[in-house]
């Protein structure tokens, strides 16, 4: 839940926030190109998500004597790391469906809610309503909860929702860029 909402609705909204105030023409005349400033928010938002894993792992090792063996912690960071990507570029994506107005948010909202609730993350969708399970299946989210509950049989169906939202996103920022420059 953690990673889905800090990829939606930590970056898309900076860098809109970038745009519709014009920071975004400082950071243009930077040495580096913007997709690399993008890609660093990402980053910080995987070292903070990191740094509250250890903590959790800390935590749950000296209160409840919680251990987990190597593979185990190697879903944990694949999971969190490509569920980041993905739902960070996914958030960037409906952000900049609209430029000019402020309902990404209530669209963003709408999308998490929806999958959070339509998917096994809090309770198993797929056994109390089999009517769901092809939903369930070809949620964004599925392949994250499953890497990250160890099922590494999900990864590359991760790589791919995250290469998809990468890919949309790249193209909506060009067009973007065109419509803006024309102005």
């Amino acid at each position: 839940m953690t990673i889905a909402s800090d990829g939606l609705f930590a970056i898309g909204g900076v860098i809109k926030q970038y745009y519709t105030s014009g920071v975004m023409k400082f950071i243009k005349v930077m040495p580096y190109n913007i997709i690399t400033h993008i890609i660093s928010l990402v980053f910080s938002r995987m070292i903070y998500i990191l740094f509250s894993f250890v903590i959790l792992f800390i935590l749950g090792r000296a209160i409840f004597g919680v251990t987990l063996n190597v593979p185990q912690y190697l879903s944990i960071l694949s999971g969190s790391i490509l569920g980041l990507i993905e739902f960070s570029f996914l958030g960037l994506l409906l952000s900049f469906t609209n430029m000019k107005a402020e309902s990404e948010k209530g669209l963003i909202n709408i999308i998490y809610f929806g999958l959070i609730f339509l998917s096994d993350t809090f309770y198993p969708m797929t056994e109390i309503n089999p009517v769901f399970e092809g939903i369930v299946e070809f949620s964004p989210i599925t392949p994250v909860l499953k890497v990250l509950r160890g099922d590494y049989t999900y990864t590359l169906y991760l790589a791919l929702w995250a290469a998809a939202f990468m890919i949309a996103f790249y193209f909506c920022f060009k067009i973007f860029q065109v419509k803006r420059s024309k102005q």
